[in-house]
């Protein structure tokens, strides 16, 4: 399977060969809604105030901790919400749909890649100097920062951090540098939601550009969602790097 996520500020779109979203649950998707459901041997269905309430384990790959959800539907059997839940029964994902159109007619320009081209993209100002460093919120027990070095590359400046102890990992940042022509690179890895934008994730490394700032992390010794887990708290701090 091609998934294809376009990024048009960049004028860049990224073509991921993966198996998603049929790897897994996606609260959004109907197909996957519906295939979870159908998974369960015994259904279970609560009716409470306008909605009926069915339960169902999900499927996560890259976040374990998130075990079942609940699906409401309305009166005619409409969907109107998805609620994904974790272990200790805190929401951790929400959906709610005002509208589904189940005969929606797309045009075939919908899908080409040219309609989403910024053709003025590389015009804007735009800097290569990195300014500010974002550190990770979480990091794990007995880890640490133990070094940090900016690099000056021809595309402008790197920041490689170095995290030693229990389990290292090492995080890379730099600015995005939006293409003069439309590019379309291969990915190999799976198209993960991270915060405001979209990762890719392959083996022991995560990839993805938030704000116009490109990051990398690898690890050997972390899992999949440790990975997911530092990425999406470096968002949440911000540490100037003067």
């Amino acid at each position: 399977m091609c998934v294809i996520v376009v990024t048009p500020s960049l004028n860049k779109s990224f073509k991921f060969q993966s198996d998603w979203p049929n790897n897994g649950s996606q609260a959004y998707l109907l197909a996957s809604i519906v295939n979870d459901i159908k998974k369960e041997d015994t259904l279970n269905v609560e009716k409470k105030d306008e909605y009926y309430i069915v339960k169902s384990k999900v499927s996560y790959p890259n976040n374990p901790n998130l075990t079942y959800q609940h699906v409401y539907l309305d009166d005619k059997g409409e969907l109107k919400k998805v609620f994904v839940y974790d272990d200790d029964d805190i929401v951790k994902i929400k959906v709610v749909i005002n509208n589904i159109d189940y005969k929606a007619n797309l045009d075939s320009n919908e899908f080409k890649l040219e309609k989403y081209v910024k053709e003025d993209c590389c015009t804007e100002s735009t800097t290569s100097n990195l300014e500010d460093i974002l550190y990770p919120l979480y990091v794990p027990s007995d880890t640490y920062l133990s070094s940090k070095e900016l690099i000056d590359t021809d595309a402008g400046t790197r920041a490689i951090l170095t995290f030693s102890g229990a389990k290292d990992f090492v995080l890379v940042e730099e600015m995005s540098r939006p293409s003069s022509e439309f590019e379309v690179i291969p990915v190999y890895g799976d198209p993960l939601m991270l915060n405001d934008t979209v990762a890719a994730l392959s083996g022991n490394s995560l990839y993805w550009t938030s704000n116009n700032v490109d990051y990398y992390l690898a690890s050997g010794d972390l899992s999949s969602d440790e990975l997911l887990t530092i990425a999406s708290s470096i968002g949440n701090t911000l540490v100037t790097s003067k």
